[in-house]
C-alpha cells in the first residue's frame, strides 16, 4: 500500500503519494550530477540537480517548497522532475521549508541562489519556478511579485494570489478529475490572466487525478509532461520577446474607470511613440467606441471622432462616427459625416464598400426627412 501523506494537513486538498516519480523517464536521467543537502540558510538545505558535462552557467528551475516539509525534496515526485529537467540543458533545485509559512525560506533560498550564482554554475537572469498542489499558495504569491522570473509552471495548484506580472509566462496543469475547489481556484486565476493579457498557458487533462504525472501512467501524462519541459527550455533559452503593446484593449478598459480624458490622452501619446499598437488599430478602437455609445453617449463621441482623425481617408470611421452624432443629437455634424463616408467609398475594400454605402444612405435618409 502507498504511503500518503495529506499535504498541509488540510482536507480540502486530494493526497499525494510520498513515492512515486514522474511517469516519463528520458535518457540521461541516471547520469545527472547532484549535490545534496547545501546549506542556504542556518537550519535549511537545498539539492542541486546539474545537466551532465555542462561546466556553464546554466539556467534553473525551483521546485518550491511551500508546504512546509522539510523532507519533500526526498518524494519521488522532487528527485525525478529535477532530473528530467537536467536533460534538457536546465539545472533544478529543490529544498527545505518548514512551519505554516514558507514564503519567507523561499525568498532566502531565491537570494542565496542569486548570490551565489558563481560558484553554482547557473544563470541569476534565467529563473523558472515549478509548484504543485498547495505548493502553489506561496508560487502564485511569488510570480505575482517578483519580476525577475522567466516562467512559472503551476500542476493542479492551489492558485490563490491573482497574476499581476503581464510579462511572466505561466503554464497551468489542469487535472479534471481533482477536486472541484481547487479547478475553480485554477479556472478562476486562469480567467485574471486572461483579463490582464498575461501570456498563460493551460492544459487540462480530463481524465487526469491530482497527481497525475506520478500516478496515471498514460500517453496524455507522458504528453503534458514533454510540453511543460518544452516550455521551461523555450522560455528559459530563448531570449524573451519584449511586449510590442505598451497598452492592451483591457488596460484601456480599466482606464475609461477614471474618464474618458485620461484615455483620449494616453491613445494620443500612444500614437506618437507606437502608432501600430493594437489598440490604435481602426477596428479596435470602432468596436470600442460603438460599445461606449450603448450607455455613454459622450465618450462614444469622442473615441469615434479620434478614429476618424486617426483615419481621415477611412469611409468606415466616418460612417460610424456619423452614428455617434447621431446618437447624441448633433444631426448636421451626422449628415456631413454620412457624406464624407459616400465619398470615400473608393477607399473601402469591395466586401465592405456596399455595407457602408448601405448604412450611410439609410443614415442620410433617416436624417433628411
Amino acid at each position: 500500500m502507498r504511503k500518503l501523506v495529506l499535504l498541509l494537513s488540510l482536507a480540502t486538498l486530494p493526497l499525494l503519494a510520498q513515492d512515486e516519480t514522474v511517469v516519463l523517464k528520458l535518457p540521461g536521467m541516471d547520469k545527472v550530477e547532484v549535490k545534496k543537502d547545501l546549506r542556504f540558510d542556518a537550519t535549511h538545505t537545498f539539492d542541486l540537480y546539474r545537466p551532465h558535462g555542462i561546466t556553464a552557467a546554466v539556467p534553473v528551475v525551483i521546485f518550491l517548497n511551500g508546504v512546509g516539509r522539510p523532507d519533500l525534496k526526498e518524494w519521488g515526485q522532487y528527485t525525478s522532475w529535477p532530473r528530467l529537467v537536467a536533460t534538457r540543458g536546465i539545472a533544478a533545485v529543490t529544498h527545505q521549508s518548514e512551519g505554516n509559512d514558507a514564503g519567507p525560506q523561499v525568498d532566502a533560498l531565491l537570494r542565496y541562489l542569486r548570490e551565489h550564482a558563481g560558484e553554482l554554475k547557473i544563470d541569476p537572469s534565467r529563473i523558472a519556478i515549478w509548484a504543485c498542489s498547495a505548493n502553489g499558495r506561496v508560487g502564485t504569491e511569488l510570480a505575482a511579485k517578483a519580476d525577475n522570473l522567466r516562467a512559472a509552471v503551476f500542476y493542479y495548484s492551489a492558485m490563490n494570489t491573482a497574476p499581476k506580472n503581464v510579462n511572466l509566462p505561466v503554464f497551468v496543469a489542469r487535472a479534471g478529475l481533482d477536486a472541484l475547489s481547487l479547478n475553480q481556484g485554477i479556472d478562476r486565476w486562469v480567467a485574471q490572466a486572461v483579463a490582464i493579457d498575461a501570456p498563460v498557458t493551460l492544459v487540462t487533462y480530463p481524465e487526469g487525478r491530482h497527481g497525475f504525472e506520478l500516478l496515471d501512467d498514460t500517453p496524455e501524462s507522458r504528453l503534458i509532461v514533454t510540453q511543460t519541459l518544452d516550455f521551461l527550455q523555450h522560455h528559459l533559452t530563448t531570449a524573451p520577446t519584449p511586449r510590442k503593446e505598451p497598452m492592451t484593449l483591457s488596460q484601456l478598459q480599466t482606464l475609461l474607470a477614471t474618464g474618458i480624458d485620461p484615455v483620449i490622452a494616453r491613445l494620443t501619446e500612444l500614437r506618437k511613440t507606437n502608432p501600430k499598437a493594437y489598440v490604435l488599430q481602426e477596428e479596435s478602437l470602432n468596436s470600442l467606441g460603438y460599445v461606449l455609445l450603448d450607455d455613454k453617449v459622450a465618450d462614444g463621441v469622442k473615441i469615434l471622432e479620434l478614429v476618424a482623425t486617426m483615419y481621415p481617408d477611412s469611409p468606415n470611421a466616418h460612417d460610424s462616427l456619423g452614428d455617434a452624432y447621431e446618437a447624441a443629437g448633433r444631426k448636421e455634424d451626422a449628415v456631413r459625416e454620412a457624406e464624407r463616408a459616400l465619398a470615400l467609398l473608393e477607399n473601402a475594400r469591395p466586401p465592405r464598400r456596399e455595407a457602408i454605402r448601405r448604412s450611410a444612405e439609410d443614415k442620410l435618409k433617416r436624417l433628411k426627412q
